[in-house]
């Protein structure tokens, strides 16, 4: 890649990162080509081991190579990682089970029980093996008792997995109000009650900006009862600014209920993770995402208020 020379070039950030030159401008700040000495040294993952970069980003130490805990991989890296780790656990890759997306696509895996789908992060990280049914059974027992251990369910509340589309919630059933709602566990966990008995009031839709300097490199979207309060849990959670880019509110819960799970079915989320972004880092998703959830949320009877 050929790079034009100024007063960064030479200097070394992180410990390992070397500045060659920048590259090309974006509006009106220049893209720099860096090398990170540490990924030249496994050239079957990352070639010369060259990146590119703004100045801002290197002022915070962010390292937008291999090393770093965002770095996007590509299909054909991700087959390299699957690959070794197949070898270190003595089983096989298939290939994928869907068309690549990044570390949540799920993978094909086999060994002499079978096959089974771990996503492509869990595997890789993990080193994820086909779960055994008797553990999973207890693994449930065990999350469904901390949602008892909150002192807010009544005793005969039934829960139950629910799997909407790629993901998994929790389907409560209260013998009180007699409704069904569906939750994530972390909220279950908080003791908020996903029916009339919980008060469940969610009635706004948010998108956040996520901001490394004045780039702005994802959205946080997401719903909320508190939408002044949100913004600033989430910005007590993460390396990056948060700013809001709108609030929308609607005339039911299930409206806005719903906006959000077709967002989280439609997108590519996650694209932060949990150490950059504590708060709903599996929320994040492109900023070119922006016109596609507005469109989302207005769908559903969303009306913009700020």
């Amino acid at each position: 890649m050929e790079y034009n020379e100024d007063h960064l070039s030479g200097r070394v950030f992180a410990e390992t990162l070397t500045v060659l030159g920048w590259t090309r401008m974006v509006g009106s700040r220049r893209k720099y080509l860096i090398k990170c000495s540490e990924c030249a040294k496994d050239p079957e993952l990352f070639g010369e081991g060259l990146f590119e970069t703004s100045k801002e980003s290197l002022d915070r130490n962010y390292k937008p190579c291999g090393c770093g805990s965002s770095y996007r991989w590509s299909e054909s890296q991700s087959i390299v990682r699957i690959n070794r780790k197949a070898v270190e656990l003595g089983v096989q890759f298939l290939g994928f089970r869907e068309p690549y997306e990044g570390g949540k696509t799920r993978c094909i895996m086999s060994c002499d029980e079978g096959e089974w789908f771990p996503t492509v992060n869990n595997f890789v990280r993990k080193g994820q093996i086909k779960f055994n049914r008797g553990k999973t059974r207890l693994d449930d027992a065990e999350i469904i008792q901390k949602f008892f251990d909150t002192g807010v369910f009544h005793e005969d509340t039934k829960f139950s997995r629910y799997r909407h589309y790629d993901k998994w919630y929790w389907r409560v059933d209260c013998p009180v109000c007699n409704e069904s709602g569906i939750s994530q566990p972390q909220h279950l966990q908080r003791g908020c009650r996903p029916c009339k008995c919980g008060n469940y009031k969610q009635k706004f839709s948010y998108i956040h900006g996520v901001f490394d300097g004045n780039e702005l490199i994802a959205i946080k979207f997401g719903i909320t009862r508190a939408k002044d309060l949100r913004i600033k849990y989430q910005s007590r959670k993460t390396i990056y600014e948060v700013r809001s880019l709108g609030v929308w509110e609607y005339n039911d819960k299930f409206s806005c209920v719903a906006a959000e799970r077709i967002c989280c079915s439609s997108l590519i989320c996650g694209i932060l993770t949990k150490e950059e972004f504590g708060d709903g880092y599996t929320e994040t998703t492109y900023p070119y995402n922006i016109e596609r959830i507005v469109k989302i949320y207005e769908d559903y009877g969303g009306i913009k208020i700020e």
